[in-house]
C-alpha cells in the first residue's frame, strides 16, 4: 500500500445512532471505517491478503489521523485491516515486559462496561469524540487513532469502536521496550509503506493491535 495521506473531512451526519445495545445484534461497519480513498469497505488483510468478508473470525480496522485545526482539516496518516490470526502473531512479537506494561496500562484506564454503556444509545460521534483511555476530547488532540473489531460486514456485538488520543499514545510509547518499538517500526515499514514525508511522524508510533 502506498502512503496514506489524504485530507480527512468526514461527516458523522449519515451515521446511524446505536439505539440498541451493541451486545444484542450486529451493527453494520460505519463508513468512518471504510477505505478513505475509495469509500468502500476493507476486503483484505493488510498482512496476508486473506478475504475478510468470508473470514470466520473477527478482524481489526485501525486508522491514524492527524488534525490541523487552523485549516479545519485532518489527514489520514495510515489505515489498514488485519485478520485476527495476523494480529495475534504481531502481539506475540512484543516483548514480555512491554506486553505486561501495556495490559496494566489499559486495565487501569479502560472500563469496557462503561464504554459499552455509553455506546448503547448515543451516535458514533460520541464514541469518536473522546479518548477511551484519558477522556481527552478530540478537539484538543493533534493526532489520534481509531479502531473497530469487525466480522464480515458488521461490528462485533458487544465491542464498540474506540478512539485513543495522542496523549495516551505518548504514554504507551514510554512504556515500551526498544525491542517492541523496533517491532512496531518493522510492521510499519513492511505493511504500511509510509512515504518519506510522514516517516518521521509514524516512527515509533504504536499500533492498536
Amino acid at each position: 500500500m502506498n502512503a496514506l495521506v489524504f485530507i480527512f473531512d468526514y461527516s458523522f451526519d449519515n451515521e446511524p445512532t446505536f439505539s440498541t445495545p451493541f451486545m444484542d445484534f450486529q451493527q453494520p461497519i460505519p463508513k468512518l471505517f471504510y477505505l478513505f480513498d475509495s469509500g468502500t469497505p476493507f476486503k483484505q488483510c493488510q498482512v496476508c491478503n486473506r478475504d475478510l468478508i468470508t473470514y470466520d473470525k473477527p478482524y481489526i480496522i485501525e486508522k491514524a489521523i492527524r488534525r490541523y485545526p487552523k485549516f479545519g482539516t485532518e489527514d489520514v496518516v495510515f489505515e489498514y485491516a488485519i485478520c485476527m490470526d495476523c494480529a495475534e502473531k504481531q502481539r506475540q512479537q512484543m516483548s514480555t515486559e512491554s506486553m505486561f506494561r501495556m495490559e496494566e496500562y489499559w486495565t487501569d484506564r479502560f472500563n469496557p462496561a462503561e464504554h459499552l454503556q455509553h455506546s448503547e444509545s448515543v451516535p458514533l460521534e460520541y464514541l469518536m469524540d473522546r479518548c477511551a483511555l484519558t477522556g481527552e476530547r478530540r478537539s484538543q488532540m493533534e493526532e489520534y487513532q481509531i479502531a473497530a473489531l469487525c466480522q464480515g460486514s458488521s461490528l462485533v456485538p458487544g465491542q464498540p469502536p474506540y478512539l485513543v488520543g495522542g496523549m495516551a499514545m505518548e504514554q504507551i510509547m514510554e512504556l515500551m521496550s526498544n525491542e517492541t518499538m523496533d517491532q512496531w517500526n518493522r510492521f510499519r515499514d513492511d505493511f504500511l509503506g509510509p512515504s518519506p514525508e510522514i516517516s518521521d511522524l509514524l516512527k515509533g508510533r504504536p499500533v492498536l493491535i
